[in-house]
């Protein structure tokens, strides 16, 4: 069985829901979209797994929010690391307005749950997740 890639199916799946987006298949590009950000996360987790983090995918599932508060967590320890203030920008999902609510359960929902500007604001959040932890874990070996 091939190993994980979260890096590589983050970027996947951040295309794939600009692509839904802009066919106007917008609940299955706001599913993406939360995909994207899982992944990105994950691939943070499995990245600093040395510091105590659980396995990305065995442990965490697809609970967002868990991920995001262990990284929170663990990486706030790091010295000269801006990696918290990263990390504490995204918003925990408990908030039913907030893009990543529902993920992934919302693959269940009826369609046209989701409005052009709940899925817009889901994409800029996996874009920008991506852009502030993958590349740089990508071309630093670490997080600023």
């Amino acid at each position: 069985m091939p190993s994980d890639n979260f890096e590589e199916c983050a970027k996947r799946h951040l295309d794939d829901a600009n692509f839904l987006f802009k066919n106007n298949r917008l609940d299955n590009a706001m599913h993406l979209a939360g995909f994207a950000v899982e992944c990105s996360l994950k691939f943070a987790v499995k990245h600093y797994q040395g510091y105590g983090l659980r396995d990305p995918r065995a442990h965490y599932k697809h609970k967002v929010h868990l991920i995001a508060t262990d990284l929170i967590r663990t990486l706030s320890l790091l010295p000269n690391s801006s990696a918290y203030s990263i990390l504490n920008q995204i918003q925990p999902p408990r908030n039913p307005g907030h893009p990543l609510h529902g993920h992934p359960d919302r693959r269940y929902w009826s369609s046209g749950y989701w409005s052009q500007s709940n899925v817009r604001d889901a994409i800029k959040l996996a874009q920008d997740v991506y852009q502030k932890i993958v590349v740089p874990i990508q071309t630093l070996g670490r997080l600023p």
